[in-house]
This record gives structure tokens, sequence and C-alpha cells, in this order.
């Protein structure tokens, strides 16, 4: 395997385990959740905050190493 299979290997493995985490947590709050938009990006994404029980899940998949912020 080259060094360029492995890394992709291993990025598309973070994003599954993010992905599962949030599916985790909005599962753990029956569906219920605020998000605090801040419009969409240039690639048509919305942005914004989601909260749970006024907890930042953003903020806490990036503390768990789930997530990074972009600048």
């Amino acid at each position: 395997m080259t060094p360029l299979r492995r890394e992709l290997e291993t990025y598309l493995r973070k994003r599954l385990e993010a992905k599962r985490r949030l599916e985790e947590l909005l599962e753990g709050s029956e569906g219920k959740f605020t998000l605090k938009s801040h419009g969409v990006g240039k690639y048509g994404r919305c942005l914004g905050e989601i909260f749970i029980d006024e907890v930042n899940i953003n903020n806490l998949l990036i503390e768990e190493g789930y997530a990074r912020i972009y600048k």
C-alpha cells in the first residue's frame, strides 16, 4: 500500500468515526437540537453551530478529536 493510499484510508476512516459520533449524540438527544446558523459557505454548505442541551456540539467534537477548526 502506498503512503498516499494509507493517508486516504485513514482520512476516510476518521470521517466515518466522526459521523458515527455525531449520530450517537443526536440519537441520545431524541433528535432535539438547536442550530445557530452562520449562513452558507462558498461551497453551498450550511455553516453554523449545533447545540444539545446548551452544549456546543461543534466544540465537543473538536475536543474529542473528531473535528478541527477551518479558517
